[in-house]
């Protein structure tokens, strides 16, 4: 195994396509806050457009306030700052709306119907696999431990759980970054995060961590034309994504 390049790959939007999942507990959520009903095909859309603009639950809340008040909002235009700047306003009420989300999330958690709300970005396993034979490979996300787990577990990954780094390890991406170049007794500019999200992967480079735009999912021209500027490195697919490892 290759001990030079550890690699760190973010979950949701990566590895796992939860994005429906997501949209729905947040539009549950938004709906016993506000009395609307913002569950429908065409929000469910907008959601998955816009999504990688939201860190965590508290912002879910401002992505669907913003879907909510306007349908027909073009995310490709919009930048990180716009959205963080609408995120700060709805701060207070944000909090409230995390803490119904998580105990939506659950009580639905590890029901059929929830993991059927999710799946696997197609070839993303079998790329994992081929490069977890010449490196170290963790998955460090934000998200639940348990929830995270219980995907890798339904989806039949084989995945290690002791290289699964969630909240457990750290409450931002730096500080799981850190945590992987401590159990691996490496530099941080030895980890390259993988994630869907720029405003993630500009932390990350900002920190001194090598870094690739994860554009698998929904494609963000925003995200695109910003990860050149800052020197980000972009992969379309999970064995470009391989590719432009092996070239590191």
């Amino acid at each position: 195994m290759q001990k030079n390049i550890i690699l760190a790959f973010d979950f949701d939007g990566v590895i796992i396509d939860s994005a429906y999942e997501s949209y729905f507990i947040s539009a549950k959520t938004y709906n016993e806050m506000t009395g609307k009903n913002a569950i429908n095909d065409k929000n469910a859309k907008q959601y998955s457009r816009g999504r990688a603009f939201s860190l965590n639950a508290e912002t879910n809340y401002t992505l669907i306030k913003m879907i909510d008040e306007n349908p027909n909002l073009d995310f490709s235009t919009l930048t990180q700052a716009q959205f963080d700047m609408n995120a700060i306003q709805n701060k207070e009420l944000a909090k409230v709306f995390a803490e119904k989300f998580f105990q939506n999330r659950k009580n639905m958690a590890d029901t059929k119907e929830w993991f059927d709300m999710q799946l696997l970005f197609e070839g993303i396993i079998e790329e994992i696999n081929e490069l977890a034979k010449i490196y170290s490979i963790y998955i460090v996300t934000t998200k639940p431990r348990h929830t995270v787990l219980a995907l890798l577990d339904y989806f039949k990954t084989n995945f290690p759980h002791k290289k699964v780094l969630t909240e457990l390890f750290g409450e931002t991406k730096e500080n799981l970054l850190k945590e992987v170049a401590e159990k691996e007794n490496v530099l941080i500019s030895q980890v390259v995060l993988i994630d869907d999200a720029l405003k993630q992967l500009v932390n990350a480079k900002e920190i001194g961590a090598k870094t690739i735009l994860a554009m698998w999912g929904e494609k963000r021209e925003v995200f695109e034309s910003e990860a050149k500027k800052q020197g980000i490195k972009i992969a379309y697919s999970p064995s470009e994504c391989k590719s432009i490892i092996k070239a590191l």
